[in-house]
Formats: C-alpha cells, structure tokens, sequence
C-alpha cells in the first residue's frame, strides 16, 4: 500500500445511532486536539483529525439538539503542556463568545445604552498569552492552558522584540495578548523544514505555538513572533477601552484598533465591516479568523462569569476559499474497513496554510458534487481547520472529463463491497490494510501506549510477515526485529517499548482491541463493574444492556466481539502476554456515587471527569433515574431539564470541590 492510506476511525452504526456516534466523535476530537495543539505530538494525520471534526460538525448543524456540551466545536482551550512549567494566572483566561449576525452582536451588547461605542478589531489567529509585570519589569508569562493555568514561557517571550521587557507603571500590571507569526516569516520557516527533510508547519497559529514552546530560547528568537495586545487589568486604571490601547501603545507594545461603531448595529454596517475585514485577511501580514467587537466605556464592561468575557465577542467570518484543480481522487481503507474517497489537489494556500488535499465523505457525496478528476474547484477550510471542496467550477471542466467511478473492490484485498447507508466497507476482516490499522491502534497512546513503534515500524514488520495481529508484537525478539529494522537503537528502542508496554491497566487493554464502542470512558465504565477483563468474558447481552449509558446497540456490539469463540481465545491469548496495574483511586470519596455534566465548567471536561473516577465516582452518560448528581456550568443543556423534572440532585462545580475536601 502506498503513503497515501491513512487509518480512519469512521464507526458508523448500522441503525445510525446519531447522539452515539456524536459522543464519540467529540471524545475522539478532542484527546486528537489536545495532542496535536498542546503537546505538538499529533496521535493522527491532520486527514484523519479534519475528516472527523467535518462529520461532527455536520451532524451539530444537522442535528443541534444533540450537541455536547463539551464539543470541541465549541472548545475555548486545552491542558497545559506536561513539558513546561505550569503557571496560575492572574485572571482567568477566556475565549470569546461567537456572533455569527447582526442580531447576535446586538443581543450580546443589549446590556448597553443605545449610541454606546465599539471598538473594532481583527481577530488574530495566534496563541493567548498573559504577560505579568511587577515594579515596570516582566515577570512572568504563561500561555492560555486551560483558562486558569497555564505553561510558563517566560524564557522564551523574552526573546520576542515586540514585548517591552520593562514599563514604566510600577504598580502590577498584566497585559493580555496573541503570539503571531507574521505569513511571510511563517512560509520562509516552511521552506527551511522542507529543506532539511522536516514536516512544515500546518498555519501560521501552530507554528507560532510551536515556537513559543521551544525548550530552547534561541530557537523561539530565531522565529521572530510578535506580541500584540488586546486588554490590560486592572481596567478599572482606564475609562475606556481606546484610553486603555493609547496607553499600552506609550508603554512600547504595537496595538491594531480598525475603528469604532455605536450600537446597536444595523446590517449595513456590519456589512461594510465585514466587507473591510476580507481585504485585511487576504492582505495583511497576520492571519485573522473574524472580528472583534469591545465595549469602549468600561464602566459599562461586565465583569467575566466562567471563562467567557462579557465585554467582547467575536463575529466569525466565512472561511476563506480559493480555487484550485483536482489532479486525482484515491480511496483510503480504515480499520472497521470504511471506505474513504479523498481528492489530491494542486496545493493552493487557504487560510494561511497549504492545502493538498480534501476529504469527498463517501460515493454520495461524489456524485452530489460531481466532482471529477482534473476538475477546477473551490476549496474552503470549514472552521477555519477543515479542507472541503465547495463547488465545481464547469465552465473550466474538461469536455472529455468522465464520472468518478467509486470502486465495488477493495483496492487492498480486491474483496468486494458492501454500501450500508452512505457507508462503504471492506468486509473481510483479514484485509491486510485493515489488520495492519488495528495494530496501529492496539499500540496507540490510548491503547496498550507502545513508545516510538509507529506507522513505518508497524508496516515494515507486517510486510516481513514478522506481525499478523497485535499479539505477534508480543512474540518478537530482538534479533526478529533487527532483522527488519536493522541493527542499531531503533531495533532496541523498539523492542524495550513492547516489552515495557506489557504493564499497561486492564482499562487501555481493553481499548485496544479495537471494539466498537469501547472508548477510554466505555472501557472505565465496564471494568468498573466487572473489576476485571476475566468476568468480563462471560456477561451476558441482559447485563451489558442494564448498564447506564449501554443500551441495546452499544450492548450488542460488547457481547458480540465478547461472545465470538475467536476473539474469546485471542483475549486469553493477550492476558498471558501482560502485567496488569490497577488505576491509582485518590479515595472513596465519590464511592458508587453517579455523576453527569451540563454546560460549560471552569476546568476541561475530562479533568473533571477523572477527578470524579480517581476518587470512586461514576460518570453516566445521560440523565435517568440512575443518576445521583448532575454538575451544571454556564449555558446548560436540556440535560438540566429533563433531570429537575426526575427529581436529580443539581449540584455546581463548587460543590463537587465541598465533596473532595
């Protein structure tokens, strides 16, 4: 198989379970994020990662009264990286509110007199920062994290010549802020990683992340970010929010202010602001992903509740599209065996990034479109992320063009396949590209955690028929792997990393073996019930389907994989082969206790979600009569709903804090 194939981790269930598929899309997504944004370690390729995040955005539009409280559509920021110091801030860090129309802006602004001013600015694609200053001098910098604690960067945003190292207010004062990296800067930086056999940096936002991030200061420096400022605390020193920019501008830091508008606003000049901004974006020198409008007179300015500002919000702008030719169309082969057709592209630069590629979903989608090879298209990044192609230009289009024609074989085992819905699939299980995926899976980070055996490792070893199934990892020595990887330190790195891996938790082996439905929360959800992967074997499809946030599909799937004599004796196979370590409990505080989570909290989901496992709680997946305490944040769901009319208990995330002391 050549470079092109990449896994997919599509599991569409045969009745389309749509609020299933949703939860797992967003657990997915947002571990995926976490990696690639925070710790610059992707776990997937950017293909995989956007093909996810454009079905889960779709079925949000499609379907808005399932949306996740914790969907990464919607995400305001991620954990801090485990390689840098951490920092709490000042403040808490938050991101804006979107308004998408006049109506929006104007009813997140009602709280204010008519004819009060706006301040207008672009929205900069960069990485938050807050800056610390103490008697004039620089004292800490820390990035955004996860709103209330940061990584300290301090070392590094020294190097950065746009940040003043000292000021000249004495009392302390915290300047909030973007790290950019100018386009220019950014497409020369490409062009030397390229050069040196490295992987060039997906947009301007990450490389600037990536830099600041640097262990080494000389490397950040070397990269010429620029700082510029958005707010200041205390803002009580300032009445209004254009005093407050005049000031930072004396104090040596370089501010954008675009202008001022009053409200409310009326649709032509929301129309003309736009219109302005799609100049900007496609002419100046920083990337930008929309508009910001502030409250000018700060005694207006209310004060922040949770991680969202009550003082600004952000206008999103349509996504930048630009055309370009579609020079092949090949299909990809992912573990469960879906098929995926993606189209090359002749790389064009969309938002700040280049793109080669888009995802075309499946043969509906093909034919919906029309889309044909050697067509010229309009391609666009959906949420600023995604590449998506648009439309077909066919006043361009080649008169001797033909259909694509999806294949009815797989083009790695030639079986035939089968369409269930808008889904196609390799259905033989022995598919070479489907096993050799599983085995990329079963060695994943989430899964059995096998350090630097990657893509490359893995299919070198399957095409030496060295590696069949996961298990045959277990079974190589070291000499086997030499024999393929050569002799050297990736042959005993390699070989250190299985054996090491043989100590992994009953609830990531159970991860690993692929089945559908078993994610990290499902695997923790079972074992806690069953205490070990032995008892587990003999349940019974009537006890699967009586556990919270089973059910039937879910619990048909479990018994399934569980009850096939097959799969059965490859499990006792695998329990031979590891050493399992119980997960670390905290305490018993939450013992058996039952928990779910509307709206947004002050600290990443899964953060509390495992504070509440670590000390013997139990997280559910909806509201019923099994649930003991629904947690709920800002902007609540109808999951608050539904539990008051069944009597749940509501509690706050303070509370949860009260319980654990």
């Amino acid at each position: 198989m050549d470079g092109l194939i990449r896994r997919t981790l599509k599991r569409k269930l045969k009745m389309d379970p749509i609020y299933f598929r949703m939860m797992e899309l967003v657990d997915l997504i947002n571990k995926y994020s976490y990696h690639y944004y925070t710790l610059d370690d992707p776990l997937v390729s950017d293909k995989e990662y956007d093909k996810l995040y454009k079905e889960l955005s779709q079925l949000e539009e499609q379907h808005p009264d399932l949306v996740l409280d914790n969907s990464p559509v919607k995400r305001i920021g991620d954990k801090v990286s485990p390689t840098l110091s951490k920092v709490k801030h000042k403040h808490i860090m938050g991101s804006l509110k979107n308004c998408f129309d006049v109506n929006d802006l104007n009813k997140f602004f009602s709280f204010l007199p008519d004819q009060s001013e706006l301040m207008v600015q672009s929205k900069f694609d960069g990485l938050a920062l807050e800056l610390v200053y103490q008697q004039g001098k620089l004292i800490s910098a820390s990035t955004r994290g996860d709103g209330f604690i940061g990584e300290d960067v301090l070392k590094n945003v020294l190097t950065i010549g746009s940040i003043p190292k000292e000021i000249t207010i004495q009392k302390e004062t915290i300047v909030y802020g973007e790290v950019l990296m100018f386009r220019e800067v950014f497409n020369q930086l490409n062009q030397e990683r390229l050069a040196k056999g490295e992987k060039p940096f997906a947009n301007p936002r990450n490389a600037a992340a990536g830099s600041l991030r640097q262990l080494d200061p000389e490397i950040t420096r070397q990269r010429q970010l620029q700082f510029i400022p958005y707010t200041v605390e205390p803002k009580q020193t300032y009445k209004t929010y254009s005093e407050m920019t005049s000031a930072l501008s004396r104090l040596g830091f370089n501010t954008f202010v675009k202008g001022v508008v009053t409200y409310p606003l009326d649709k032509d000049t929301l129309s003309k602001i736009v219109s302005e901004h799609e100049v900007i974006r496609k002419t100046d020198q920083y990337d930008t992903d929309g508009i910001v409008f502030k409250v000018n007179d700060l005694s207006h300015a209310r004060p922040n509740e949770g991680k969202l500002p009550n003082w600004a919000c952000a206008f999103k702008l349509d996504p930048e599209s630009e055309t370009t030719q579609v020079v092949d169309i090949v299909v990809q082969i992912g573990r469960t065996g879906a098929i995926t057709p993606v189209a090359i592209l002749t790389p064009v630069l969309v938002s700040g990034s280049i793109v080669s590629r888009a995802t075309l979903n499946n043969a509906s989608f093909i034919k919906q479109l029309d889309v044909r090879i050697g067509d010229f298209v309009q391609v666009r990044k959906a949420a600023e992320i995604i590449p998506e192609i648009i439309s077909v230009d066919l006043d361009k289009r080649d008169p001797d063009s033909k259909p694509f024609v999806f294949p009815d074989k797989c083009p790695c085992c030639q079986s035939q396949l089968v369409t269930e819905e808008t889904i196609t699939r390799c259905m033989n299980k022995e598919c070479e590209e489907q096993l050799i995926q599983n085995i990329l899976h079963f060695a994943s980070r989430d899964g059995t955690d096998i350090k630097g055996v990657d893509e490359f490792i893995i299919r070198a070893l399957f095409k030496a028929k060295e590696i069949y199934y996961p298990i045959h990892l277990y079974h190589l020595s070291l000499e086997d792997l030499e024999k393929v990887l050569g002799k050297g330190l990736t042959a005993k790195n390699a070989f250190e990393a299985i054996e090491a891996s043989r100590h992994t938790t009953p609830e990531k082996f159970l991860y690993s073996l692929g089945i559908r439905f078993v994610g990290e929360r499902m695997s923790k959800l079972l074992l806690k019930e069953y205490k070990d992967i032995m008892r587990l074997l003999d349940v019974t499809y009537g006890e699967l389907v009586s556990l919270e946030g089973v059910g039937p599909v879910k619990a048909k799937a479990i018994y399934d994989y569980l009850s096939n004599p097959k799969n059965r004796d490859l499990v006792l196979n695998y329990l031979v082969e590891f050493k399992f370590k119980k997960e670390e409990k905290l305490s018993n505080k939450l013992d058996q206790k039952t928990f779910l989570i509307t709206g947004t909290l002050t600290r990443p989901r899964k953060e509390i979600e495992k504070l509440i496992t670590d000390n013997g709680g139990v997280m559910l997946s909806s509201v019923s009569s099994k649930l003991n305490y629904l947690i709920v944040g800002e902007n609540a769901g109808s999951k608050l709903e539904k539990a008051k009319k069944l009597g749940i208990e509501i509690i706050e995330e303070k509370d949860l804090n009260d319980f654990l002391k």
